[in-house]
């Protein structure tokens, strides 16, 4: 099996590039905060290339994120209308949504996401999300675990690919959307745990899916692309950058 060459991230005035030339397999763009819409816009995409077939079938990768919702001393909001249970696999069970743990808002393409229909329901090499809506809850933190996976559906298991954290705060006053560190993800078992306990503690527990750990051969690198529109900003300094939405909408790359 290939080893993937490895990447990473600095923040040049809140916008994070990779320092390194070498190729990433997980591209991520985490856009400005949404004041007037209360949330955040995030998108991801990987190469078809970069998924090594002796790791997994590509048909087997797919999308997995898992949500926390939490007030200002940290503890599990569950009193959002239409978001029961405060951590989740989003998007949660119900409504137009599937009985898979997968993330449903995933495209083959950017170009995909104009249309619902494309919707890959975990699938797919590109992914969107774009909570909003999220203001009139007062203080409130959304933090976001997404990753990507290759899938055992006979097992019902799946193993870590890739993946990143996410997420924004809300202040007490209703009026300031502020982003928080955008994280690289690593295969732990405290990382399993949080999924495994999601998947358990929401409408998931009777499928019997879980997280069981990958192989160390098998990861993806992260890159995290800039903002189009912000190069400009790179060299003033350097600073560290870092349920389903209640509305999600769909931004032009």
């Amino acid at each position: 099996m290939k080893r993937f060459r490895l990447a990473f991230a600095v923040c040049i005035a809140g916008v994070c590039v990779a320092a390194s030339s070498a190729r990433a397999d997980l591209a991520v763009t985490m856009y400005a905060a949404n004041q007037a819409g209360g949330g955040l816009d995030i998108q991801a995409q990987y190469d078809a290339a970069d998924i090594d077939p002796d790791c997994c079938d590509l048909d087997n990768v797919r999308w997995i994120q898992r949500v926390l919702l939490t007030d200002d001393m940290g503890n599990r909001v569950d009193t959002v209308p239409g978001f029961p249970n405060g951590d989740f696999i989003d998007p949660q069970t119900g409504g137009t949504f599937d009985n898979d743990p997968w993330y449903d808002f995933t495209y083959n393409t950017a170009a995909d996401r104009a249309t619902p229909a494309n919707e890959q329901l975990g699938a797919g090499r590109f992914y969107n999300d774009s909570p909003s809506g999220w203001l009139p809850f007062g203080e409130i933190n959304f933090e976001a675990m997404t990753l990507i996976v290759c899938v055992d559906f006979q097992n019902m298991t799946f193993e870590f690919l890739g993946g990143f954290s996410w997420g924004f705060n809300i202040n007490a006053d209703q009026d300031l959307v502020t982003t928080m560190p955008l994280g690289i993800l690593a295969d732990t078992a405290a990382l399993r745990g949080i999924f495994n306990d999601a998947l358990d503690d929401g409408d998931f527990a009777s499928d019997g899916w879980e997280m069981v750990e990958g192989d160390v051969d098998c990861y993806v690198d992260v890159r995290v692309v800039p903002e189009p529109g912000t190069f400009a900003l790179l060299g003033i300094g350097i600073t560290t950058l870092g349920v389903p939405s209640l509305r999600r909408r769909y931004r032009a790359a």
